[in-house]
């Protein structure tokens, strides 16, 4: 047989082929894929109709109602929620424009539109009392499901206040208390909702504390270490800030003076002075970075002033004197102040002074 009437065999075959029973269920237009056997249902699509005679397939009766709420949390007194519903026939199609549909509120009331282009909707405001709303849409013979949104109390009206408290103990978890958290409609703020609190010491030292509302009130905790003398707190919630509040902050008691020591460094000619461990009455040792005055003096010459800071519970200083003198030394912490004479033997307890 020729190659070139094999071919023509072969392709005719392939173009005359019947398809495949999966492919035989779906056909296509313009719209896309479709099943084939219904053609009827789809006759039934509202919309122009091209044909032997042009005609407007107007939808059917409404069947059913597609209900949407949103947006799910409105501020009380400011946000509104739009209430939107859509109606179709049985076959899918949006209603006729001009279908009279009920929508409730959620709050005891039923505001009556008519749709257009298939919806109806309402652009409601809330009330201003927190809380959970349950709303939806009916017809004398159809209802939808119903959609829930919440009305949050307004944060922005709440001004936070700091209540009274007791001087604070050092090493013990102490409170910052914010109560009466309820905006201006009487809305408390809800449980979760964070605040923050500013604190700063007579020298300046600032620590940020966080916390949250629960109940109507609000709670930050904090353990007081190294700050010292009265303390100033001020709170802010939303951006709203609280008026201040004079702290009392009692000092740390220490559990005695710190050991001081002597290390010679004879290939410079100067002395180490070692002291430490700073550790308080609860057996804490004193933070990282805490500051410490040293004053060393010698013979009765004028004291060297030295700052520095505690690393590892320890201070020190380096003093350029040669070793096995003997110095008189005050140390000055958030612990206290005390003064020793430190001799060139290797350590020697100081006398704290009131």
């Amino acid at each position: 047989m020729p190659l070139n009437v094999f071919r023509c065999i072969f392709l005719g075959g392939l173009l005359g082929a019947a398809p495949v029973a999966a492919d035989s269920a779906w056909q296509a237009d313009a719209f896309g894929l479709y099943r084939s056997g219904t053609d009827a249902a789809r006759d039934r699509w509202s919309g122009l109709r091209n044909g032997a005679n042009t005609f407007l397939q107007a939808p059917g009766a409404l069947e059913r109602l597609h209900f949407i709420a949103g947006p799910k949390s409105a501020v009380a007194g400011k946000d509104r929620v739009h209430l939107v519903v859509l109606g179709f026939d049985a076959d899918g199609n949006l209603v006729a424009d001009g279908t009279p549909i009920r929508i409730a509120t959620g709050q005891g009331d039923r505001v009556t539109r008519d749709t257009a282009g298939g919806i109806a909707d309402v652009l409601h405001r809330p009330s201003t009392v927190a809380g959970t709303y349950v709303a939806g849409a009916e017809t004398d013979k159809v209802q939808s499901l119903r959609a829930t949104y919440r009305v949050t109390a307004d944060l922005g009206s709440i001004q936070p206040w700091i209540a009274p408290q007791d001087p604070v103990l050092p090493e013990t978890l102490a409170d910052i208390r914010l109560p009466d958290l309820v905006d201006r409609y009487g809305n408390p703020a809800e449980d979760g909702i964070g605040l923050s609190v500013w604190l700063t010491d007579s020298r300046g030292q600032g620590a940020r504390l966080t916390g949250e509302a629960t109940g109507g009130a609000g709670l930050a905790q904090f353990i007081v270490r190294d700050m010292t003398g009265g303390l100033d707190a001020q709170a802010f919630l939303g951006g709203v800030p609280s008026e201040h509040r004079a702290v009392e902050s009692l000092p740390l008691r220490p559990d005695g003076p710190p050991l001081l020591r002597q290390e010679p460094m004879p290939d410079i000619g100067a002395i180490r002075l070692l002291v430490g461990p700073f550790r308080t009455a609860a057996g804490h040792l004193m933070g990282d970075g805490v500051a410490v005055r040293l004053s060393v003096s010698r013979d009765g010459t004028a004291a060297r002033v030295h700052d520095t800071w505690v690393r590892d519970g320890m201070a020190e200083a380096l003093l350029p004197w040669p070793a096995g003198q003997t110095i008189a030394v005050r140390v000055e912490s958030p612990l206290g102040a005390f003064e020793t004479e430190l001799s060139g033997a290797p350590s020697r307890d100081g006398k704290v002074q009131p």
